[in-house]
């Protein structure tokens, strides 16, 4: 009888700390609101009193009833504390307090010159560089203390120093726009005979508001250029989200720079200066950001079991089934049908990337990558995921990084889980395509113009949602 009562009370022990480490971690997560929580560790409580109240029974099938029920709840305790740990360990890892930003530049030269390596030039040669932002700044002052010329030309130079003892320092998306945008210029000419990484950091917005805005930046395979450019404004006092899709083409104003350009090109200079122009052309103010790499689209929905794409009409596409590169010579096109399909990671990489299949062109983009979006969040919180859920996390945590602080969405999946999910409306802004110059490297691409009524028409949308009570 005393060894029966020793095993009891370990099992009752190991079984009430799993309770508690349960309650410490979902309270310390405080992602689902305490009235739910608070019923569920109730009538756990209750029942584990109940237990050890009821085994002083001397009745040895009702102790070995209680027995089971204590295994039980261990069971149900540890399988909860799994992902609940891991789950709170996930989110650490999103809100350290600075965000880490990488650019990679290139020193490089005529393959004409013979001084091809960085070793072999001195410090009192000139070297030319092409852009003045504080990145731009740095990377000179990381290069070393050489002589430097400013250019403003990119394309002219690289035109006219193809056969030059000269170097140019330039950053890597800068120099692989060049030879997109110019066909006249050939990489073979140049060898980079330097390459370093400069990192700068970003401090994360730990303001916590009833509403603001979101803006969702989708990075091409450079890492660079937002192919995706989205705001989401969000009112947890009304439940309220608003996703707003701007073309990636739209040519507006740069803010600190006497020039226009896309949003695509301008992306290059940093999303500081996306954000700032983008809350002077529409009137607002924009508070965290949120960047999704194309890179890791393809492990996470891979990681999800694939994805349900549902599509209003046939169409192949364009782009290749490939990663990495925008070379679409070496794969195959993707056909995807009318109606909905199950899509792989590759599949929908493809897909998201796709505008010359539709006659609207980036607006069909920016409704898919809206698809897509919901769709890889909706299978994330599905039970099917359960098995591989800790690599869905890895994968998810290099799938985007945001200024977002913990706080702030805390209170934003709450709200979501108190109220069954948010009210959601959809808009898009407008304009008339054309092709014309991007001012980063003077090269002619795709460009929208805006069309005014409808930004008007976005913003005083965006603000009523801010605003409303």
């Amino acid at each position: 009888m005393k060894k029966r009562n020793i095993i009891y009370n370990i099992i009752f022990s190991i079984s009430f700390l799993s309770f508690i480490l349960l309650f410490f971690y979902v309270n310390k997560i405080g992602l689902i609101p305490e009235k739910y929580y608070s019923l569920f560790m109730g009538i756990e409580l209750f029942i584990l009193i109940l237990i050890f109240l009821l085994f002083k029974i001397k009745n040895t099938i009702i102790n070995i009833i209680l027995v089971i029920f204590l295994f039980f709840l261990l069971f149900i305790n540890s399988f909860g504390l799994y992902y609940v740990k891991n789950l709170d360990k996930f989110i650490d890892s999103m809100f350290t307090n600075e965000i880490i930003n990488t650019t990679t530049f290139y020193v490089i030269t005529s393959k004409k010159n013979d001084n091809n390596s960085i070793s072999k030039v001195s410090l009192d040669t000139n070297i030319n560089y092409y852009l003045d932002s504080n990145i731009h700044k740095e990377a000179r002052k990381l290069l070393g203390e050489y002589e430097y010329s400013k250019i403003e030309d990119l394309y002219l130079y690289l035109n006219e120093n193809n056969n030059a003892d000269t170097y140019l320092l330039v950053d890597k998306i800068n120099y692989i726009m060049a030879f997109e945008n110019n066909r006249l210029l050939n990489k073979d000419d140049y060898y980079i005979i330097y390459e370093f990484d400069v990192k700068s950091s970003e401090k994360r917005n730990n303001e916590v508001k009833d509403s603001y805005n979101i803006l969702v930046l989708g990075k091409d395979f450079s890492m660079s250029r937002n192919d995706l450019n989205m705001l989401i404004t969000i009112n947890t006092k009304t439940n309220k989200m608003l996703i707003t899709s701007i073309p990636r083409d739209y040519y507006i104003p740069t803010s600190g720079y006497q020039y226009n350009d896309s949003l695509l090109y301008m992306s290059v200079l940093g999303d500081d200066v996306v954000i700032k122009s983008l809350e002077d052309f529409f009137g607002i103010k924009i508070d965290y950001k949120i960047n999704i790499f194309t890179n890791n689209l393809v492990d996470i929905v891979d990681e999800i079991g694939g994805i349900t794409y549902c599509s209003d009409s046939s169409y192949r596409t364009t782009h290749a089934l490939v990663i990495g590169t925008y070379d679409d010579t070496k794969g195959k096109k993707l056909y995807v049908k009318k109606g909905c399909q199950n899509l792989n990671g590759i599949q929908t990489l493809t897909v998201a990337r796709e505008r010359l299949a539709f006659k609207s062109g980036d607006r069909q983009r920016q409704i898919n990558c809206r698809k897509i979006m919901i769709n890889i969040l909706e299978k994330i919180l599905s039970t099917s995921t359960l098995t591989n859920y800790t690599s869905i996390l890895d994968s998810f945590s290099d799938f985007y990084s945001t200024n977002m602080n913990r706080n702030a969405l805390t209170i934003l999946i709450r709200s979501a889980i108190k109220n069954g999910g948010y009210d959601v409306v959809e808009q898009s802004v407008d304009g008339e395509g054309g092709i014309g110059p991007i001012a980063q490297n003077k090269g002619r691409s795709d460009l929208m113009y805006p069309n005014m009524k409808t930004v008007i028409k976005a913003s005083n949308k965006i603000n009523e949602i801010l605003n409303e009570e």
